[in-house]
């Protein structure tokens, strides 16, 4: 059994982006895989913005506007926990990073 996180969790600040993390490991079973696809930082930043923190963007207009986006840059931490094993990074298509872990 795994969980499955495409294109939502970056939607956040920094720091609630790790709380994310550290609550879908803590619900991944042992032995359970975990999958997150987030889009890349140079494919996604928004073109106004105001910058809340490191990594962290709001936009100023459009359909997100005044919702935080935390990009992750693939030297960044990996959004898994030390109770979980990172088994890739990649990045697909040059959009967006896919991460695979698994529960210890």
């Amino acid at each position: 059994m795994g969980i499955l996180v495409m294109e939502v969790m970056h939607r956040a600040c920094a720091d609630n982006v790790m709380r994310i993390a550290a609550e879908i490991t803590r619900l991944t079973r042992s032995g359970g895989l975990l999958y997150v696809e987030s889009p890349a930082y140079v494919a996604h930043k928004p073109q106004s913005y105001t910058e809340p923190g490191p990594g962290t963007y709001v936009p100023a207009g459009g359909d997100e506007q005044s919702v935080p986006h935390h990009y992750f840059k693939k030297e960044d931490p990996s959004p898994s926990s030390p109770a979980s094993t990172r088994l890739t990074l990649s990045v697909k298509c040059g959009y967006n990073y896919c991460l695979t872990a698994r529960r210890r």
